[in-house]
């Protein structure tokens, strides 16, 4: 983010700064979703293992967890990205902010709560328990759908 902050003062191209940003973003998320697949792979291998060596215990008990972490994989992802936002938020903030504050104007700084935009941790844009979680919205987009399908 740095090397964008300095490439966009030298061209006089701050758009170069917002892409490296919206990058950095992409980056994170999908990093944050590989390693939750590298996670599941790496459980099944064990519950592999466990069965082998017919420790029933011990693979009933991963088997169990391996459960709770595919059926809580939204939950786990939000949480992930939340914490990792709040980190990329952090650098922004502290180390980021001056430098572009003297290069570009305070006007042209992105806000905190762009970053902090539970949008970027949701696989599915339409899970009306995430709009309810997050936005309190009610009304499902189920509802739209049947509403539109009417006419």
């Amino acid at each position: 983010m740095l090397d964008g902050v300095n490439n966009a003062k030298m061209t006089k191209e701050i758009q170069i700064n917002f892409l490296v940003q919206a990058a950095v973003v992409k980056m994170l998320i999908f990093e944050i979703r590989q390693q939750y697949d590298h996670l599941l792979i790496r459980m099944k291998e064990l519950l592999r293992e466990y069965e082998i060596a017919r420790d029933v215990k011990g693979a009933m008990e991963l088997k169990s967890r391996l459960g709770n972490v595919q059926e809580n994989r939204s939950t786990i992802l939000s949480n992930m990205g939340k914490d990792l936002f709040e980190l990329l938020i952090d650098v922004q903030k502290k180390d980021l902010k001056k430098m572009r504050e003297i290069n570009f104007g305070e006007k042209v700084i992105l806000p905190d709560y762009v970053f902090s935009n539970p949008l970027f941790h949701v696989e599915n844009f339409h899970d009306d328990g995430f709009m309810i979680d997050e936005y309190d919205i009610l009304i499902g987009r189920r509802i739209e759908i049947r509403t539109s399908t009417r006419y």
